[in-house]
């Protein structure tokens, strides 16, 4: 387990799977069980002394983001004037609901959320070149995972507006195969006429780095 200081505002933490394993427990472990998960991320934050390094602050936000080899989690300062105790204990409970929507498990109450409008298709030739696909839920993201027969090293996953984003790198596509592709990604999704640029800007990261591998892992 190790601790990067990204900037004065930011610290990340790098929980491997290792590091689960040390501890015995493990991701799908954790999610079966919410008065675990609690227990084990207040612990890791202690450990690593992220609350006391931002014990001046009045507030920290965080972004957690899964992956093959374990879990990132970013804990950053914000500015609202809060109690410093009470949002570390929101803190927690915060992050097992992000967790939770990261790898498709939901548990409790769901949070309520403005509705919007689902983004349209746009008429255009496709080419071999960056796409990005929209669905409705996670689910569905994960029944196209579990049905991409290729190995997809560069994928990443976001949630915008109620919809999940996942944006598939040029060099992933290629020749034949694109059609392929194409093919399968609309049987789950929506080709987005939201920019991949503004959905990075102001969606969350769910999965940044190999979305598809790691929902292969998790759900098979």
């Amino acid at each position: 387990m190790e601790m990067e200081r990204i900037n004065d505002d930011t610290i990340l933490v790098r929980i491997e799977n290792e590091d689960l394993q040390e501890r015995g427990t493990s991701v799908s472990e954790l999610l079966a069980n919410p008065t675990e998960i609690e227990e084990f991320f207040h612990s890791i934050l202690v450990e690593m002394d992220v609350i006391d390094q931002f014990e001046d602050s009045e507030g920290m936000s965080f972004q957690v983001m899964p992956n093959p080899e374990g879990i990132e989690l970013y804990v950053t300062k914000f500015v609202e004037k809060k109690d410093i105790e009470a949002d570390s204990e929101r803190f927690v409970r915060n992050l097992v609901d992000t967790i939770q929507h990261s790898l498709g498990h939901r548990m409790g109450k769901p949070k309520k959320e403005k509705k919007v409008e689902a983004p349209v298709e746009k008429e255009k030739t496709l080419e071999p070149l960056d796409c990005t696909v929209f669905f409705d839920s996670f689910e569905d993201f994960v029944q196209l995972a579990k049905m991409y027969p290729y190995n997809v090293q560069k994928s990443s996953l976001y949630r915008y507006s109620n919809y999940y984003f996942l944006h598939v790198y040029q060099d992933v596509f290629g020749g034949e195969d694109f059609t392929a592709d194409v093919a399968l990604l609309r049987e789950f999704g929506e080709f987005s006429r939201v920019s991949w640029e503004v959905v990075q800007e102001y969606g969350e990261v769910m999965i940044k780095e190999k979305a598809i591998e790691t929902a292969k892992k998790y759900f098979k």
